[in-house]
């Protein structure tokens, strides 16, 4: 798959633990930390025990300018008590897609933001269209 890819091994307090210098690169691009959110993602912190940091990527050498991003990449535990077993998250690759000037975070995949939003999307207006949140 074409991108950068930088590893690192956690997400928890939403913010990306990761190597030193990946991390840096990435707060330098955005000048904060993208996941600091206005509280519109509670499930981030509330269910970071159960996710995997997998890497980042960026498009920017491929994409057009409006659909330029950086991807956090994140696996949902198998068998974990924490997230309710309606929002069918668990097993799931969840890809956080952080606009280009760090404003946006969107998600396509409905068991990733019942687990983002903290409740079922199925039925509901979020379950259509990917799921956009405001940052800082």
């Amino acid at each position: 798959m074409p991108g950068k890819h930088l590893e690192g091994n956690q997400l928890a307090d939403s913010e990306l633990i990761v190597d030193d210098e990946p991390y840096a690169q990435i707060e330098n691009r955005y000048g904060h930390d993208p996941l600091k959110r206005t509280g519109e993602g509670p499930g981030l912190d509330k269910y970071s025990a159960v996710l995997k940091f997998e890497g980042i990527e960026e498009n920017f050498s491929y994409a057009p300018p409006d659909a330029q991003e950086v991807t956090i990449k994140l696996l949902v535990l198998e068998d974990n008590k924490e997230i309710p077993v309606e929002y069918r998250a668990s097993g799931h690759h969840c890809f956080l897609g952080v606009s280009r000037n760090g404003k946006s975070l969107v998600i396509s995949k409905n068991p990733c933001k019942s687990l983002v939003l903290d409740k079922n999307v199925r039925g509901t207006q979020y379950e259509a269209e990917p799921l956009v949140l405001a940052l800082q």
